[in-house]
């Protein structure tokens, strides 16, 4: 390929029987990759042919040297199974390296102390991976690691701690890996770690507490996990904490409330999670707070009035949950509430006066509700409201001689549908000023409405659906 000197790009897929590559000699090459090329064993060109005696330097090792060293050169090998090492000056120029499906023991065996560039470097998908080479601390400019279903992996490096730069670090899908190196702890620049799919992995490193740097922590089906480290609160920047499918998990660790930059809390599919902290109201910061499949859980904390500044609230899945804390009426920055199949709540909050601020509230399979709240009236900014498969609700104002639907004049949007035993829609629905969309499905025991719906053709909606009402005209009407 010595005529090719100004190539930047060089892709070789599925050439079966490839074994020298001969890149010598691509001054400019920015991007390298390979994918399925089975018998390829090296990147230079075969011994003893026209094209080795035409090469610059004494020997075959010379020859794969003269490549030059590149700037941002980023290189894709894929089931390459028989290539075990790569040119010292190509691994001096790469700055990202992605390694996949090889069932070898890996490409880099030898020359990490050559990847001096190296910034990304991703292993996926190589399944007779047992552990990382031992030189691999010294990948000192690495800013973003990612290794991913690796089955076999049993262990990490403790080299790791060398990674001054990394700032992003992933674990996905690495059945074997039982823990996580001490040395973690070293790791100073470190902003995001993602551990998904570890199912050996039983806690983490006590270490953890001093990942200063860290704000985004996402742990995902670790099936066997029973412990967060206790000093997960010691983490002041931590900005988002998403836990999701840790079924042994039966509690989170105290001092939540020194977590003062938490942005968003998620815990989804921890069916063991029996209890929140108390402290989980103390992180002033929060924005978001999502409780999502945790069918243990029977009580929320009464310290999450204290969040002040919380947007986005999402309750949902939680089967064993019969009230919610009255205090949630005081969350005066709350936007958008979400209660979804809460299968024992029985009662909606009632004190609603501050939610000043909600625009969207759904009410989604919670078979059990009987009564909305009487304070309805007060969400002053609601514009969206949906209630869905509440099969025991009857009225959706119980409370409307004293301050009804007709108090919502943001409302645009009215969907009900699936409530089976409700018998009558509120007082005034027709005179919402700003009502753009009123749909009605499967509601056998709704009354009649006739004049309402008359005038509710009138101001021409933009979508009036009412269907599977027997008591009610049956209208599918957009404009």
């Amino acid at each position: 390929m010595t005529g090719l000197r100004s190539l930047r790009k060089l892709m070789i897929s599925y050439c079966e029987n490839l074994e020298y590559a001969g890149v010598e000699g691509l001054m400019h090459l920015e991007l390298l990759e390979f994918k399925g090329c089975d018998k390829l064993k090296s990147l230079g060109v075969k011994k003893g042919t026209n094209q080795e005696e035409h090469q610059v330097g004494s020997s075959r090792d010379e020859q794969m040297n003269n490549i030059p060293n590149l700037r941002s050169a980023k290189m894709w090998i894929e089931s390459c199974d028989r290539l075990t090492t790569l040119p010292e000056k190509l691994l001096q120029s790469l700055t990202t390296l992605h390694i996949e499906n090889c069932a070898n023991r890996m490409v880099l065996t030898t020359g990490l102390e050559n990847l001096s560039l190296l910034h990304h470097l991703q292993i996926e998908i190589c399944p007779n991976l047992k552990k990382l080479p031992e030189d691999i601390g010294h990948l000192s400019s690495l800013q973003h690691f990612s290794i991913r279903e690796c089955p076999k992996l049993e262990s990490l490096s403790e080299e790791m701690q060398h990674w001054k730069s990394l700032q992003k670090l992933s674990i996905v899908g690495c059945a074997y890996l039982w823990a996580l190196p001490g040395g973690i702890a070293k790791l100073t620049s470190l902003k995001e770690l993602e551990i998904n799919g570890c199912d050996s992995l039983i806690s983490f490193p006590d270490e953890m507490k001093e990942l200063m740097s860290l704000q985004k922590l996402k742990i995902e089906h670790c099936s066997n996990l029973r412990a967060l480290p206790d000093g997960l609160a010691n983490l002041s920047l931590l900005e988002v904490l998403e836990i999701s499918s840790c079924n042994r998990l039966k509690s989170l660790p105290g001092g939540m409330q020194h977590l003062a930059s938490l942005d968003t809390l998620k815990i989804k599919g921890c069916d063991n999670l029996e209890k929140l902290p108390e402290e989980l109201g103390k992180p002033s910061t929060l924005r978001v707070l999502a409780i999502i499949g945790c069918p243990n859980l029977e009580v929320l904390p009464e310290g999450l009035r204290n969040l002040q500044n919380l947007r986005l609230l999402e309750i949902s899945d939680c089967s064993n949950l019969t009230t919610l804390p009255e205090g949630l009426g005081d969350l005066s920055s709350l936007r958008s509430l979400y209660i979804q199949r809460c299968l024992k709540l029985t009662s909606f909050l009632e004190n609603l006066q501050q939610m000043t601020s909600l625009q969207v509230l759904w009410l989604i399979e919670c078979p059990k509700l009987k009564d909305l709240s009487t304070g309805l009236g007060f969400l002053s900014a609601l514009e969206k409201l949906t209630i869905w498969g509440c099969h025991n609700l009857i009225k959706l104002f119980p409370g409307e001689d004293f301050l009804g639907i007709q108090a919502l004049n943001s409302l645009k949007e009215l969907i009900i549908s699936n409530c089976s035993k409700l018998q009558t829609l509120p007082y005034g629905l027709e005179n919402l000023p700003s009502l753009r969309v009123l749909v009605i499905w499967k509601c056998s025991e709704l009354e009649s409405f006739e004049n309402v719906v008359i005038e509710l053709k009138e101001r021409k909606l933009r979508k009036l659906n009412i269907r599977d009402c027997p008591y009610l005209e049956t209208i599918n009407d957009a404009s």
